[in-house]
């Protein structure tokens, strides 16, 4: 006993036997799976906010996917669980007495990432919507041209700190006022002997530009994956290999030009209902600001959109909800003035922000460094005082059920008390979240960075650590 005492000492873990704080933490000693990375863990008790336990709990760590707990609990905060993002159909002049628009359609939104969802299907009709109020207008024939506009988002569609093999995929979409089906199209290829064919691409025209780079193999698998910027170019490359006489293999990547993809899918349904367009279709920056409203269209509300973001660990809606936050406070949405904006918050409610490290909104950059107590503190803050506490905790991952954690802590009696977000990228593995016992709640993070082993031995670890956590609460 004597042994493991000092041993605990050294690596620096609270001890008070008296309130019942983890001591068996010293597996972080596994010197094949921590040598050469980092742990950090903390844990409280929300009411009372007394320490169950903690190791280099205010040491900053990468956190991937469990940064989208930052995002989504400050924008419940910030524009309240029933906000709808908008999107605005608007005209220059109203049609005359024969149903004549002598102008333009301009869409302009505030980046709602649910239009055409794959998990929001009740939105996948909105085209046909659109144009059904348009059609409530009078408007028989516009003369003009179909025009989004993007001007109150910055050009920056991709985070410059993200991955370069994470650009171009499904998950590293860009970020605009007007964005659809997830941003995100899928590609439907089959191969030859000595060819590679694309078969069908949805939704239609969604990546025009797709140049085949992969390669035939003999033996193996198939691996495809896509390659491109959208930030700088409109090329996407197909990159990988694939077995000759393949019938049909599906792929997904990023839609290079949401907003003019959303222009051209409007005026086809206009035409469809009868509607002449005679213009085309464009993306400006900035249009005219004396115009007529014809149509706001509104989203699901945020408490179900944090829901999906936390459950599906949803990339690219996380970065509109930053961008949408930036609106708060600027004309112009910037992902840096977001953060800003969601610390700036933060620290008005009493809670440290000093020494975290965001820069954007899903956690998909590894330049995130924020540490276990910072994410327990705003954890503790959404239980205790916040007004949205229900649909936040709602939206957090029911182990055994849903999501990344539906496979976790299969040896724990009370794995259903555990709601929570994982995160991981190559060597990080991140848990954080609550668990209930005895009528109590608890907040806890956990964090491990660069461990020596597999994914599979780090989980081990983990759930190790979170189970005798929740033995001795």
């Amino acid at each position: 006993m004597k042994k493991l005492f000092s041993l605990l000492l050294i690596l620096g873990i609270s001890i008070s036997i008296k309130a019942q704080t983890i001591t068996s933490l010293s597996t972080v000693s596994n010197d094949k799976l921590t040598a050469t990375g980092h742990v950090g863990f903390c844990c409280k008790e929300i009411s009372s906010g007394r320490s169950i336990g903690s190791l280099n709990s205010q040491k900053t760590l990468t956190p991937a996917s469990i940064t989208k707990l930052i995002t989504t609990s400050c924008a419940l905060e910030l524009l309240g669980s029933d906000y709808s993002f908008k999107t605005w159909i608007d005209c220059d002049t109203l049609p005359d007495s024969l149903g004549v628009l002598n102008g333009n359609i301009y869409l302009h939104g505030e980046g709602d990432p649910t239009l055409a969802s794959n998990y929001f299907k009740e939105t996948l009709n909105f085209a046909q919507v659109w144009s059904k109020a348009i059609k409530e207008k009078g408007i028989k024939q516009i003369n003009g041209h179909i025009i989004a506009e993007i001007g109150n988002f910055d050009t920056e569609y991709i985070s410059p700190l993200w991955l370069v093999e994470d650009i171009g995929t499904y998950y590293g979409t860009g970020t605009y006022p007007l964005s659809c089906y997830d941003n995100t199209s899928n590609i439907t290829l089959k191969s030859s002997e000595n060819e590679i064919f694309i078969t069908d691409i949805y939704p239609e025209n969604s990546n025009p530009d797709l140049e085949i780079n992969a390669k035939i193999v003999s033996s193996g698998k198939n691996n495809l994956y896509v390659r491109g910027n959208p930030a700088t170019v409109n090329t996407r490359f197909i990159e990988g290999t694939i077995l000759p006489n393949t019938e049909s293999l599906l792929m997904k990547g990023d839609i290079n030009n949401p907003p003019l993809l959303l222009t051209n899918i409007l005026k086809k349904q206009l035409i469809l209902d009868s509607v002449e367009v005679l213009g085309d279709t464009r993306v400006e920056l900035n249009i005219p600001k004396k115009r007529i409203n014809l149509f706001t269209y509104q989203s699901p509300q945020l408490k179900e959109i944090i829901r999906n973001i936390n459950v599906y660990s949803n990339n690219v809606s996380a970065e509109h909800l930053m961008k949408r936050i930036a609106l708060q406070n600027d004309s112009i949405a910037t992902t840096l003035n977001g953060i800003k904006t969601v610390f700036e918050y933060w620290k008005s409610v009493g809670i440290n922000t000093e020494g975290q490290y965001q820069y954007d909104g899903s956690g998909l950059t590894p330049k995130n460094a924020l540490s276990p107590e910072f994410m327990v503190d705003i954890l503790c803050y959404m239980q205790n005082k916040s007004q949205y506490a229900d649909d936040f905790y709602n939206s957090l991952p029911t182990v055994g059920k849903d999501g990344t954690v539906s496979t976790v802590l299969k040896n724990c009696s009370a794995r259903s008390s555990f709601k929570m977000k994982s995160g991981s990228f190559r060597n990080v593995l991140c848990y954080a979240g609550y668990f209930t016992k005895n009528n109590k709640k608890y907040a806890f993070c956990i964090m491990m960075n660069n461990f020596n082993g597999t994914r599979w031995q780090a989980l081990k670890y983990i759930e190790t650590v979170l189970t005798e956590v929740y033995n001795k609460a």
